[in-house]
Protein backbone atom coordinates (compact mmCIF):
# COMPACT_ATOMS: atom_id res chain seq x y z
CA UNK A 1 0.00 0.00 0.00
CA UNK A 2 1.13 3.55 -0.61
CA UNK A 3 1.05 4.71 2.99
CA UNK A 4 2.82 8.03 2.48
CA UNK A 5 0.47 9.24 -0.24
CA UNK A 6 -2.57 8.19 1.74
CA UNK A 7 -1.23 10.01 4.82
CA UNK A 8 -0.64 13.22 2.84
CA UNK A 9 -4.11 13.02 1.31
CA UNK A 10 -5.68 12.36 4.72
CA UNK A 11 -3.90 15.32 6.30
CA UNK A 12 -5.03 17.57 3.42
CA UNK A 13 -8.66 16.46 3.71
CA UNK A 14 -8.56 16.79 7.52
CA UNK A 15 -7.27 20.33 7.08
CA UNK A 16 -10.16 21.10 4.70
CA UNK A 17 -12.72 19.64 7.13
CA UNK A 18 -11.28 21.63 10.04
CA UNK A 19 -11.34 24.75 7.88
CA UNK A 20 -15.01 24.05 7.06
CA UNK A 21 -15.80 23.88 10.79
CA UNK A 22 -13.82 27.06 11.39
CA UNK A 23 -15.86 28.93 8.80
CA UNK A 24 -19.13 27.40 10.00
CA UNK A 25 -18.51 28.35 13.63
CA UNK A 26 -17.70 31.94 12.62
CA UNK A 27 -21.09 32.49 10.97
CA UNK A 28 -24.12 33.14 13.10
CA UNK A 29 -27.57 32.31 11.80
CA UNK A 30 -30.96 31.21 13.05
CA UNK A 31 -30.48 27.52 12.22
CA UNK A 32 -28.94 24.96 14.52
CA UNK A 33 -25.66 23.48 13.43
CA UNK A 34 -26.99 19.93 13.36
CA UNK A 35 -29.71 20.94 10.88
CA UNK A 36 -27.11 21.54 8.19
CA UNK A 37 -26.55 18.32 6.20
CA UNK A 38 -22.97 19.30 5.42
CA UNK A 39 -22.21 19.28 9.14
CA UNK A 40 -23.08 15.59 9.21
CA UNK A 41 -21.08 14.86 6.06
CA UNK A 42 -18.00 16.67 7.38
CA UNK A 43 -18.34 15.05 10.80
CA UNK A 44 -18.50 11.66 9.11
CA UNK A 45 -15.36 12.43 7.13
CA UNK A 46 -13.61 13.67 10.27
CA UNK A 47 -14.47 10.51 12.21
CA UNK A 48 -13.55 8.21 9.33
CA UNK A 49 -10.23 9.86 8.55
CA UNK A 50 -9.31 10.23 12.20
CA UNK A 51 -10.10 6.60 12.91
CA UNK A 52 -8.37 5.05 9.91
CA UNK A 53 -5.38 7.40 9.69
CA UNK A 54 -2.94 5.22 11.64
CA UNK A 55 -4.24 2.01 10.12
CA UNK A 56 -3.36 3.31 6.67
CA UNK A 57 -0.11 4.94 7.79
CA UNK A 58 1.35 1.89 9.53
CA UNK A 59 0.20 -0.80 7.12
CA UNK A 60 3.70 -1.18 5.62
CA UNK A 61 5.50 -1.33 8.97
CA UNK A 62 3.44 -4.02 10.71
CA UNK A 63 3.57 -7.78 10.29
CA UNK A 64 0.84 -9.44 8.26
CA UNK A 65 -0.29 -11.40 11.31
CA UNK A 66 -0.96 -8.20 13.24
CA UNK A 67 -2.84 -6.75 10.26
CA UNK A 68 -5.03 -9.86 10.07
CA UNK A 69 -5.79 -9.62 13.79
CA UNK A 70 -6.56 -5.90 14.00
CA UNK A 71 -7.56 -4.63 10.55
CA UNK A 72 -11.24 -5.35 11.16
CA UNK A 73 -11.21 -2.52 13.73
CA UNK A 74 -10.82 -0.07 10.86
CA UNK A 75 -14.38 -0.96 9.82
CA UNK A 76 -15.68 0.85 12.92
CA UNK A 77 -14.73 4.16 11.27
CA UNK A 78 -16.56 3.09 8.10
CA UNK A 79 -19.70 2.19 10.03
CA UNK A 80 -19.77 5.47 11.97
CA UNK A 81 -19.09 7.45 8.78
CA UNK A 82 -21.96 5.71 6.98
CA UNK A 83 -24.33 6.37 9.88
CA UNK A 84 -23.42 10.06 9.93
CA UNK A 85 -23.80 10.29 6.15
CA UNK A 86 -27.27 8.74 6.52
CA UNK A 87 -28.26 11.39 9.06
CA UNK A 88 -26.96 14.04 6.64
CA UNK A 89 -29.06 12.57 3.85
CA UNK A 90 -32.17 12.84 6.02
CA UNK A 91 -31.48 16.54 6.60
CA UNK A 92 -30.67 17.21 2.93
CA UNK A 93 -34.24 17.55 1.57
CA UNK A 94 -35.22 19.93 4.36
CA UNK A 95 -32.41 22.38 3.58
CA UNK A 96 -34.13 25.51 2.34
CA UNK A 97 -32.31 28.29 0.58
CA UNK A 98 -33.59 31.78 1.06
CA UNK A 99 -34.58 33.10 -2.34
CA UNK A 100 -35.50 36.60 -1.38
CA UNK A 101 -34.90 39.27 -3.93
CA UNK A 102 -32.55 41.19 -1.66
CA UNK A 103 -29.99 38.37 -1.92
CA UNK A 104 -29.68 38.83 -5.68
CA UNK A 105 -29.86 42.62 -6.06
CA UNK A 106 -28.28 45.29 -3.98
CA UNK A 107 -31.12 47.74 -4.59
CA UNK A 108 -33.64 49.13 -2.16
CA UNK A 109 -37.08 47.56 -2.06
CA UNK A 110 -39.44 50.32 -3.23
CA UNK A 111 -42.67 48.31 -3.15
CA UNK A 112 -45.11 50.14 -0.92
CA UNK A 113 -47.92 47.58 -1.12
Amino acid sequence: MDALEIAIETIFVLFCVIYFFYLRFKQVDEHYLYQDPFFWFMTGMLVYLGHTFFFNLLVNHVDNEVIKNYYHYSYIGDIIKNLLFTVGLFYLPSKKESTSRSNFFNAPNLDLI
